[in-house]
């Protein structure tokens, strides 16, 4: 330190350099050079240091606690000024509890939460005491650290486990996993793990070999070296008259080390029959195209029959067959093109959750018949609302997903205004009498946010807001 004064430590240390005759160089060493030597190990060693006496008064700090207290308190502390007159109300009941304990003797550690005017802030605090040479307390010593960084990381580790997880639960035939260099479980969730009365929270800590099985665990032993390598992994798998695909992607810390490896396993049994239903129609078509090859008249009709097939089969996969609207899957394909173009080009793209109002009651109280007609009518309207551009989708049941390019939220949200009166002012009664139909809508146009499935997730959050908000709006 540029000042000299008198510690605990440094004066102590200065009567016993004091007594040094003469050193290597030829020269008499300064005892009043002890508390410069203290006080740069004590930066050196990046730790704030305050020691107090037992009216906790300031005797000694380093330049490390003065330089902190400027910039985190707004005020640096002189000696003789009672430290706790620093902190904030909270803080400094804390604090005063750490001091009392250190002059009973005691030795502590604890993380203490700082609330200031520009936001909160977090410090590790280690507080012991000071004795004398009979040992008795003399006082009290106090280190900081500054942990705010290590704090907000933390709750963004809890925030991402928490939306992968409710991801995950909403993802349906499919599990979500990931797992540890050794194989093991570092957590899992999924629709399909459920069906088969699996508990994902009892797989966390499991190998894959000890909790899947010896079949699961030979699929996926190439595809963890892949990642571990750096590369993704895809295959397919059958397990109890099932097809699995299984995708496998690497995950990175901030240092960029692979240190998991995450994990999709989608149950596409049903997609393979519709695959092995049009290969089967193909060849077939081909072997009477090649029977009939001199029959051009029937050749001709065959060929359309094919091309009516294909793109019956190809519209199959793309549309919903109740509303008429685009499905899940090609949704989730739609929504990524145009999220990347986003991302991109530095477009605006806001993205639409929306739920009939108690579907569940419509159905109980008029049959399903109706709410089956109540879906294929909200397609109309979605349909006649709709640009060429956007992209609407059956998310599933009673919920709809507007994919809107080119488009902010707050105009995102005139259109969901016009959709929500449509719907509210639609001649519900040449249905039923006594039917009235509501529509909720959730509003996302974050793009920051690093993933469209991150999007879906916001937009899901308002959803709720509206639904929680009484219905019948739009919340964005």
């Amino acid at each position: 330190m540029t000042r000299q004064r008198q510690s605990f430590a440094s004066g102590s240390l200065a009567k016993k350099n004091s007594s040094v005759a003469v050193a290597h160089d030829g020269l008499t060493p300064n005892p009043n050079l002890a508390p410069i030597y203290l006080n740069s190990f004590w930066n050196l060693m990046l730790l704030s240091i305050c020691a107090m006496d037992k009216k906790l008064r300031i005797v000694e700090l380093n330049d490390g606690f003065v330089e902190w207290a400027k910039k985190t308190l707004g005020k640096a502390p002189k000696l003789g000024d009672s430290l706790l007159d620093h902190f904030p109300p909270q803080a400094r009941k804390e604090f005063k509890k750490l001091f009392q304990s250190a002059l009973n003797g005691e030795h502590n550690t604890t993380d203490v939460r700082l609330d200031l005017k520009d936001g909160e802030q977090w410090v590790f605090a280690r507080v012991c005491p000071l004795f004398r040479e009979e040992k008795r307390v003399m006082g009290v010593l106090m280190t900081l650290r500054d942990v705010t960084e290590q704090k907000r990381l933390e709750a963004e580790n809890a925030y991402n486990r928490q939306l992968y997880l409710t991801l995950a639960r909403h993802i349906p035939d499919a599990n979500m996993f990931l797992l540890d260099k050794n194989g093991c479980f570092l957590v899992a969730e999924g629709t399909e793990m459920r069906k088969a009365g699996i508990d994902p929270e009892t797989l966390t800590g499991k190998s894959v070999k000890a909790a899947m099985g010896d079949a699961f665990f030979k699929a996926i032993e190439p595809l963890m070296k892949k990642v571990f390598l750096g590369r993704t992994g895809e295959t397919e798998l059958a397990l109890d008259k099932q097809i699995y695909a299984v995708q496998l992607v690497p995950v990175r810390n901030e240092s960029r080390k692979i240190y998991a490896a995450m994990g999709l396993m989608r149950n596409v049994t049903e997609a393979k029959a519709i695959e092995r239903q049009l290969t089967e129609s193909l060849a077939e078509k081909e072997r009477a195209l090649q029977d009939l090859a001199e029959a051009n008249e029937v050749k001709t009709k065959l060929l359309a029959e094919l091309r009516a097939q294909t793109e019956f089969l190809e519209k199959q996969t793309r549309e919903d067959a109740l509303t008429g609207l685009y499905n899940r899957r090609y949704l989730n394909m739609q929504l990524e093109q145009e999220f990347k173009r986003a991302k991109r080009y530095g477009n605006p793209l806001s993205v639409v959750i929306c739920d009939i109002d108690h579907f569940k009651k419509i159905n109980d109280a008029f049959s399903h018949q109706v709410g089956d007609e109540v879906l294929k009518t909200l397609g109309r309207i979605f349909r006649a609302y709709s640009r060429s551009v956007d992209t609407v989708a059956r998310f599933g049941g009673e919920e709809f997903v507007l994919v809107l390019p080119e488009t902010p939220k707050e105009k995102a949200a005139v259109l969901c205004e016009k959709l929500r009166a449509a719907v509210e002012h639609y001649p519900w009664s040449e249905i039923h009498p006594e039917l009235k139909v509501t529509i909720s809508f959730g509003i996302s146009d974050n793009v920051r946010l690093g993933h469209y499935e991150k999007m879906l997730a916001e937009a899901d959050e308002r959803l709720y807001e509206a639904k929680n908000a009484g219905r019948n709006r739009v919340v964005y």
